[in-house]
């Protein structure tokens, strides 16, 4: 059986209230469509369409979606459980919010009088019962339909049914009745109906106490737990961050929802919301960068992920390698450099002075000769 959505718990302040038409394909919603508004993935408030097309009102006594939350929150709205829209919320506001949606499933509620099952011949003082079969045969959830239990025209009493599409519940009512007659009984949903005939005949064989169906089993509760936590990586340079990962279990017999708080040193830095079936599992991944060096202790809903260390950014090495050669301020190579011998421009000179004065001394022996 589908469960009825949880509404959440009121926030303080104000509320804000919703009302509009609602189309599905281009038509009006046809009555018993569901209309919902959530926060932070929980159903506040939730109404039914009574009239096709529209939901609540804009007058004083109509009914709306009335929905507490924070400033800065927005609201969606679901038809059907499927999101259509969305607004930001505002304290006390009175809003008309028209919502239209396509390709959104319907539910339809069947009913179905079993009489061979049902007690519907007693005697005065007696109470009859009628055991009834409610099915969903559309193609989308049911949530808190009304059910009506009528006998010759007033309504003796009212249950609701939710329903996953093709799920059959038993519904049964019971009646004490005094006044010998044929009274018509009816059970009905928004979608279909189903009567018959309760004689009650002073002649009639005396019945047992109708024996009520059993309650349906408690749905169970969830448990949603931390199972193990990793962070990645464990050692990074200030302003760089690390990658939290947390594995959620849920260990309850029922759907559940919780917050997940990341800690660094026992401070709440960051939330996550995270929504699980039964016995269903999923990471949730945060990402935290720090701006000083230290070391941190990380941590998810108390469990353990570990210690980040960071450390201060270092200066690159110099790409330039020294000069190890000292410079040569050594006056003695100076000296060296200056030799005349090793100038070779002067040294030929002498050789050339050398043959003339040789030839000038051969010449002016030969003239004294």
């Amino acid at each position: 059986m589908a469960v009825s959505p949880v509404l959440a718990d009121d926030p303080p302040g104000v509320p804000a209230a919703y009302y509009g038409d609602v189309e599905i394909d281009g038509e009006p919603a046809p009555v018993g469509t569901h209309v919902a508004a959530v926060v932070d993935g929980e159903i506040v408030d939730a109404i039914h369409v009574e009239e096709p097309g529209v939901y609540g009102g804009p007058d004083p006594g109509d009914d709306k979606l009335e929905v507490r939350a924070d400033d800065g929150d927005e609201v969606t709205f679901q038809v059907n459980g499927k999101p259509v829209e969305t607004v930001p919320w505002e304290s006390a506001s009175t809003e008309r919010v028209d919502l239209s949606g396509a390709d959104i499933g319907q539910p339809f509620v069947e009913v179905d009088i079993n009489d061979d099952e049902s007690t519907t011949t007693i005697q005065p003082n007696e109470s009859a019962t009628i055991v009834t079969s409610v099915t969903n045969t559309g193609d989308a959830a049911a949530y808190d339909v009304p059910i009506e239990f009528v006998v010759d025209g007033d309504v003796r009493d009212v249950t609701t049914v939710s329903l996953e599409e093709g799920e059959t519940a038993p519904v049964t009512f019971a009646i004490e009745l005094v006044e010998e007659a044929d009274y018509e009984a009816v059970v009905a949903s928004p979608d279909d109906s189903d009567s018959t005939t309760i004689t009650v005949d002073e002649d009639a064989d005396e019945t047992p106490p109708p024996t009520l169906p059993p309650a349906p089993p408690d749905p169970g509760e969830p448990n949603l737990q931390v199972t193990s936590v990793d962070v990645s990586p464990t050692q990074i340079e200030v302003g760089d961050s690390v990658d939290v990962t947390a594995v959620v279990e849920n260990f309850g017999d029922a759907a559940g929802s919780t917050t997940l708080s990341l800690t660094v040193d026992g401070e709440e830095v960051a939330t996550e919301s995270v929504s699980l079936e039964a016995d269903e599992e999923t990471t949730v991944e945060f990402t935290k960068a720090f701006d000083e060096a230290g070391e941190y202790n990380l941590a998810v809903d108390g469990v353990d992920a570990g210690t980040v260390t960071v450390e201060t950014e270092t200066e690159p090495p110099d790409d330039d390698p020294p000069d190890d050669d000292p410079p040569d301020d050594d006056p003695r190579d100076d000296e060296a450099d200056d030799d005349p011998a090793d100038d070779d421009s002067i040294s030929g000179f002498g050789v050339v002075a050398a043959l003339g004065a040789l030839l000038g001394a051969l010449a002016v022996a030969g003239r004294r000769l």
